[in-house]
């Protein structure tokens, strides 16, 4: 990775491993001592990766290619986001938490809403400290100038994701919308493309936009965003949703909309950091409010995804 990570201590890579929320106080001031003497203004974009709390990996979102390991579903479009918003020097592009609940609140019969990262951001380059383009003393990072000069330690990168705000989407004709306020991007691209799975690929979209959809099977479909930078770049991104649409389907989809979600914070601190989390009640149709044999699934995969095409919600 073109980090500075290459020759800064390992504690914090540790650190980041094991926070599990937005911005913790201890990562973040160790963070601010270390870049406090870089002239920020001097960053390009205001995007710093090596600032950033990474909640998600940016090499496997950079756009290169779609493969099997960088399918982006809504917990790591949450992360991208995160991860761009921690990395900003100076001022804060979005509120992560506001675009989600946007993205929620925006959800309709038949549609797609689908939320847009797509950014370019600065990191300190892997030869930076060989090539004497920074100065790195006592844990903390300068800029160097030589001469009167200032040497440019940056490199750039992308990062793109989208994300429906559901894995399921119920009907055969679906309306993906392209809202305003959850397209967060400081790039303007030439053309962006946009593949519902439904055999039509490629088709051309813009900011505010909805574009439909006709489906003539249930099941699992690849949906695909194609970014033009310009004549000789593009970028790449990809995600799945299932798709259903008979009575029975629809009926049983309708059931598995959460009945509660409850916002729950540890009662004890660990490293002055209280652990978060999120319970989802999923109650059926015959025990409304109550749990009888509770079937408990952890996130970390989405098993949605993996289901058969037959017997979607076994």
């Amino acid at each position: 990775m073109k980090r500075i990570f290459l020759f800064v201590f390992l504690n914090i890579f540790i650190l980041r491993v094991f926070a599990t929320d937005g911005d913790k106080v201890d990562i973040r001031q160790w963070l601010n001592r270390m870049f406090e003497h870089l002239d920020k203004s001097k960053i390009p974009h205001g995007l710093l990766r090596d600032y950033a709390l990474e909640m998600a990996d940016l090499d496997i979102y950079n756009g290169k290619e779609i493969n099997d390991s960088n399918y982006v579903n809504q917990t790591a479009f949450e992360n991208i986001l995160k991860t761009i918003a921690s990395s900003a020097v100076i001022n804060k592009p979005f509120d992560t938490e506001d675009i989600l609940s946007k993205q929620k609140r925006l959800h309709q019969p038949n549609c797609g809403i689908i939320g847009i990262v797509m950014y370019e951001y600065s990191y300190i380059k892997a030869n930076a400290l060989t090539d004497k383009l920074i100065r790195y003393e006592n844990e903390q990072v300068y800029d160097n100038i030589v001469n009167g000069t200032w040497k440019n330690p940056y490199g750039t990168g992308y990062t793109l994701g989208f994300s429906a705000q559901d894995t399921v989407l119920v009907g055969s004709v679906i309306n993906y919308v392209f809202s305003n306020d959850i397209w967060k991007t400081n790039l303007t691209p030439k053309r962006i493309y946009f593949d519902t799975g439904d055999g039509n690929g490629y088709r051309l979209i813009s900011k505010g936009q909805t574009l439909q959809a006709n489906y003539h099977s249930q099941g699992i479909k690849h949906l695909k965003l194609k970014v033009e930078i310009d004549d000789n770049k593009c970028l790449y991104a990809h995600s799945l949703i299932k798709i259903v649409f008979d009575n029975a389907s629809r009926a049983m989809a309708e059931d598995y909309q959460p009945d509660l979600i409850e916002e729950i914070v540890a009662t004890e601190s660990y490293g002055g950091i209280k652990a978060k989390g999120r319970l989802t009640y999923h109650f059926s149709a015959k025990n409304k409010g109550k749990l009888c044999k509770p079937f408990i699934i952890m996130e970390g995969f989405d098993p949605l995804e993996l289901a058969p095409e037959q017997n979607i919600y076994n």
